[in-house]
């Protein structure tokens, strides 16, 4: 539990495991006087790959129309950088005290976003709880891991399948066949993009699981047989790493 609670600010971390644990709000507000950003108070000077890295991943993200969201996502891009430096060169890296104190930070930002509610249908809305559904499962990957006993990842990984029905349906994109239906067509490039991330890191975060492997895989199955850019893999990963 230490890990959680740093420099002084064990009750704001431990609200924010409550929260990603029960899928609420957290309690409190949290405190404007800690960094969300280690590189904005200069505690995490990039070395070269750190500098590509940053360069490379959340870039993808341009397309999301929620600007809160955005900046979410581009903060999670800098925490994963930072513990990719402190993982390659400790000497170098941030310390890993301050590290974890920005992903709690981040952490609680992200969990403070609201799911959508059924009477929001359009495209940004549900481009914004994919994002939002996509980026805890990721913080559970690799960010903000909590005990696997608390399975936090079977009903995200549930809203998710349903998110992207809703997603293939919307009137305002093109069919991307990757829901429950017929494969009817092809969304412009970025959203191919953008939904290629979704599916394989959902598919990815559902590996273990017997009840949504394959549901997952069947997804994949169909996204690379209707786009034939993702049968090299090396392509896939190039694309992939733009988002997170």
């Amino acid at each position: 539990m230490s890990f959680f609670c740093v420099s002084g600010n064990g009750s704001y971390s431990l609200d924010t495991i409550v929260s990603t644990r029960l899928g609420v709000r957290p309690g409190w507000k949290w405190p404007t006087g800690i960094s969300e950003s280690l590189q904005r108070t200069n505690e995490h000077i990039l070395d070269k790959t750190a500098i590509e890295l940053m360069h490379t991943m959340g870039s993808g993200f341009g397309e999301v129309q929620h600007e809160g969201m955005r900046q979410v996502l581009l903060l999670m891009c800098e925490v994963a950088v930072a513990l990719d430096h402190y993982h390659r060169d400790k000497s170098t890296a941030p310390a890993i005290w301050d590290i974890a104190r920005t992903r709690v930070a981040v952490q609680h930002k992200l969990c403070s976003f609201d799911p959508i509610t059924p009477d929001q249908a359009r495209f940004s809305d549900i481009q914004f709880e994919l994002c939002r559904l996509l980026a805890l499962i990721y913080s559970d990957l690799v960010l903000f891991p909590i005990p696997e006993h608390t399975s936090i990842k079977p009903p995200l990984l549930d809203d998710l399948g349903r998110v992207l029905d809703m997603y293939d349906m919307n009137e305002n994109l093109p069919a991307t066949g990757l829901g429950s239906g017929t494969l009817r067509g092809r969304p412009p490039s970025a959203h191919r993009d953008f939904l290629s991330w979704c599916i394989l890191l959902a598919a990815a975060a559902a590996t273990s699981s017997t009840v949504f492997r394959p549901q997952y895989i069947n997804r994949l199955d169909r996204l690379i047989r209707l786009d034939e850019r993702l049968g090299s893999w090396e392509f896939y990963k190039g694309l992939v790493r733009r988002y997170l």
